[in-house]
């Protein structure tokens, strides 16, 4: 079997496609690979692989990074640790249900981009939304986004959809609102095959605990760790991923928030996932929840956090934060026993 690799370079001019090359042999027991830095095929230098029933390739790895990512891998996971990584909310419509703005009173005043005015609803009915763009490394998440949540929690803790009654008689300049676009959201939920009797509500709500407490939370696609931390009860719509403790868990996700943002966890990242235009990275569930973490010390802990609250002060004073986040790669270095050797081979990654 013979396979090459282009990794980022896209072969073709009007495609965006990741492409690869297969030459598949029947009984064959080796794989010979190449991931050549150019569209040059001239001078393919080629890599073997024994390999069987139970192989399993990833063309990022190598000698050097084998042994890293094997140090990670004994470690219990973050799908362990914590709740899990989830994805925020997703719309049937952003220009309906996604609102800018800003609440005044009992009431949301902002704009409509499929109305393309201004909307005056209840502010019962709407809860402030981070989308990607708002979601940055150590800072202090700011949004005047909203999103049209017609849900509730009920008294076992599910978030359920309001019924179209209740939001017509508790909402009703919501629902005058939202009847706008009836047949449109309606054809919708039919094409996905969800519920047409409630048209008016969002196409993924999750569970609104999700977001009512603090959180790391990340934007998807990133060419750097962007973590931070948000204990604002900030909803995320799909392009935002959130870590929560475990209920009844009281770890200090400052630490976590250190070691997520770490050089490591990037080197992780780029070691373990696909890459896309501009070496930008997929940061979802099934990339972060298989990363390891070993257990945390009160002391190493502490040692994490307050740098990292430092970090999130500074961000807010416009001030530098290179030392600390530095000071912050060495402690994830100690943590992982990381030999000088691989520590060089991370930094230079």
């Amino acid at each position: 079997m013979k396979a090459i690799y282009f990794g980022v370079e896209q072969l073709f001019e009007t495609a965006t496609t990741y492409t690869g090359v297969f030459l598949f042999k029947e009984s064959s027991t080796k794989l010979s690979f190449a991931i050549p830095k150019s569209k040059d095929l001239n001078s393919l230098v080629y890599s073997e692989k024994l390999y069987n029933s139970d192989f399993n390739f990833n063309f990022s790895l190598d000698n050097d990074s084998n042994p890293i990512i094997n140090k990670i891998a004994q470690h219990k996971k973050v799908s362990e640790i914590f709740q899990g990584v989830f994805q925020g909310i997703i719309p049937m419509g952003d220009d309906i249900q996604v609102l800018k703005g800003e609440i005044k009173g009992d009431f949301f005043y902002g704009f409509s981009n499929a109305l393309k005015e201004e909307i005056k609803i209840e502010k019962g009915v709407v809860k402030p939304l981070l989308k990607g763009e708002n979601i940055q490394r150590y800072m202090q998440c700011q949004s005047d986004i909203y999103i049209f949540y017609p849900h509730y929690t009920n008294e076992n803790g599910k978030t359920k959809v309001i019924e179209e009654i209740q939001l017509k008689t508790l909402y009703p300049l919501a629902y005058s609102y939202i009847l706008n676009f009836k047949v449109k959201l309606t054809e919708k939920k039919i094409k996905y095959k969800t519920n047409a009797d409630y048209w008016f509500s969002l196409h993924r709500s999750r569970e609104s605990y999700l977001f009512e407490n603090e959180k790391i939370i990340t934007p998807q696609l990133q060419n750097k760790p962007s973590f931070t931390l948000d204990n604002s009860k900030f909803y995320a719509d799909a392009g935002g991923y959130m870590i929560l403790n475990k209920k009844g868990s009281n770890l200090n996700l400052k630490s976590y928030l250190g070691i997520l943002n770490s050089k490591l966890f990037y080197y992780f990242i780029k070691k373990t996932s696909t890459p896309y235009n501009n070496n930008y990275y997929y940061f979802k569930t099934n990339y972060i929840e298989p990363f390891g973490i070993p257990t945390l010390s009160d002391d190493m802990s502490r040692r994490i956090s307050e740098r990292v609250e430092k970090i999130i002060t500074n961000k807010i004073d416009g001030e530098s934060t290179i030392e600390l986040e530095d000071e912050i790669d060495n402690l994830v270095y100690q943590l992982y026993c990381l030999s000088d050797q691989e520590i060089d081979i991370i930094e230079n990654a």
